[in-house]
């Protein structure tokens, strides 16, 4: 679940060399994941064609100039992100892959109004509707809050940066082109697992378009931040993106 497995991941902003590796066994994944991913997305995705030949993706000596880097953390107000690395103490008790775990999953699809795809049990449902009858404290409140904040940073709005992630496809065509994507600080998200909160969450647009061997490489993405909602059926952003540059990850020397 989000809720719990993964936030360390988003607000700690692992190495996305060492996720690319935790991934690995390449060969055998690679024609699978594109082939889940786009099955899954195929329904609810438009189609598009390039006039322009799609950008070749690949690692560069020099990152391009003009863009500031960052963190996910950096998208974080502060006082959201003190919430966050603070969570209530109910968190560390609820063992991985629980029915207790399950339902704090559903939980937050519920709140991310997926409730009706979360594919929850009667049995689940009826665990699911005491707890949320149930009086929490203010604390388990302004963490479940932070989990879904829109808050953005006004600093961050129309500032020029060069964020690392992996790529979630939202807009491409039958040719696998991508001309509109989430970029996302861990592998898997909006796909495999709940999403981020929507501050943790990047919606780019390139009119290009590119071709990405295999969806759990790392990507450098670079070009213009938005403060801008964008909401789609997987998942919602709070920050948008005009994209001036992609390219395959590498640690820098």
């Amino acid at each position: 679940m989000w809720f719990k497995s993964n936030i360390n991941r988003v607000l700690l902003s692992v190495t996305l060399l060492a996720i690319a590796a935790g991934c690995s066994d390449k060969d055998s994944a690679a024609a699978n994941t594109k082939t889940e991913v786009s099955a899954e997305l195929s329904e609810s995705n438009t189609q598009t064609e390039n006039e322009l030949p799609p950008i070749t993706v690949v690692k560069r000596d020099t990152p391009i100039e003009g863009h500031d880097t960052i963190e996910w953390t950096d998208l974080i107000p502060a006082e959201t992100l003190e919430i966050l690395l603070n969570p209530p103490e109910y968190i560390y008790d609820i063992v991985d892959g629980s029915e207790e775990d399950m339902i704090d999953s559903n939980l937050q699809a519920t709140r991310q109004q997926n409730f009706e795809n979360s594919g929850m049990s009667e049995e689940l449902a009826v665990e699911l509707a005491k707890q949320m009858s149930t009086e929490v404290s203010e604390s388990q409140l302004a963490y479940e809050r932070a989990l879904n904040s829109t808050d953005i940073v006004p600093e961050m709005d129309k500032k020029p940066v060069r964020v690392p992630g992996f790529v979630v496809p939202v807009v491409f065509n039958d040719k696998q082109v991508i001309t509109g994507f989430f970029l996302v600080p861990y592998f898997g998200a909006c796909i495999h697992s709940p999403p981020p909160p929507p501050n943790q969450i990047i919606y780019v647009e390139t009119e290009q378009g590119f071709v990405l061997d295999a969806l759990y490489d790392p990507v450098w993405v670079s070009g213009t931040l938005t403060a801008e909602m964008f909401e789609d059926p997987l998942a919602t952003s709070a920050y948008t993106m005009s994209m001036a540059d992609i390219e395959l990850y590498y640690e820098p020397m």
